[in-house]
């Protein structure tokens, strides 16, 4: 996977192109574009690699999971371990059992 950027009407935005796999003989791909930033292509290719495109009710303990797998990459590592600690402390003990459904305004308001 690469991330590329493109000019379009003297704006910067980003693209990029993902091996799937054979599909009637042919390579297949999924191209997309149009993310204002690096980082927003970025989380986008790493979900739909994860298949987050397709809906599961999930806890906030397993999306924070996967989004570490992300902003690792993102991040210097002693930034990286403040936030690590900061979620493993206060967050994740109130929030981590819970379905993002039920994850409203009003808890993390109460919670925090």
């Amino acid at each position: 996977m690469k991330i590329k950027s493109y000019k379009k009407n003297g704006k910067t935005y980003y693209e990029y192109r993902a091996y799937i796999g054979y599909e009637n003989g042919k390579r297949k791909y999924r191209h997309k574009s149009n993310f204002k930033t690096k980082k927003e292509a970025e989380l986008d290719y790493y979900s739909f690699i994860n298949g987050a495109n397709t809906f599961v009710e999930k806890r906030f303990s397993e999306v924070f999971e996967e989004w570490k797998l992300v902003y690792v990459h993102q991040v210097r590592e002693s930034t990286y371990n403040k936030v690590m600690a900061m979620f493993k402390n206060h967050i994740n003990p109130l929030l981590g059992d819970m379905y993002l459904s039920k994850i409203n305004y009003t808890i993390a308001q109460t919670q925090f």
